[in-house]
């Protein structure tokens, strides 16, 4: 069984906040791909009316989820004034510690049961 990570974090785009948002965005991408090899993937979502975002991201392990929350711990204080966080998913087996810090933001959990990772 794999033991990667997956979120999906669903948010909303505070009112004439878009083109700011944009560029901490372009700045959380640069410094998560510079400093964070355990984060398969991480990649930003908008909807066609600019007013929701989804950010879809992957990590090898618990461990690299625990990392990158300290390391965007610079980027959240100004994300957070430019949107507004409605609802986090978490798909995996999460160690404790990390179920118990995203149980903190009201994340919800999701087990694997079956499936395919990698190529045919």
């Amino acid at each position: 069984m794999s033991k990667s990570i997956f979120l999906i974090v669903e948010s909303e785009i505070a009112p004439g906040k878009l083109a700011e948002l944009k560029d901490v965005i372009s700045r959380v991408v640069a410094h998560v791909k510079a400093t964070e090899p355990n984060t398969l993937l991480y990649s930003w979502y908008i909807n066609e009316a600019e007013t929701e975002l989804r950010v879809v991201e992957q990590y090898a392990d618990s461990d690299a989820v625990l990392f990158h929350g300290q390391n965007y711990a610079s980027f959240a204080k100004e994300l957070a004034d430019l949107r507004t966080v409605k609802r986090m998913t978490v798909c995996g087996e999460v160690s404790k510690p990390l179920k118990d810090a995203l149980s903190k933001v009201g994340a919800e959990f999701h087990s694997h049961i079956d499936g395919h990772f990698g190529a045919a």
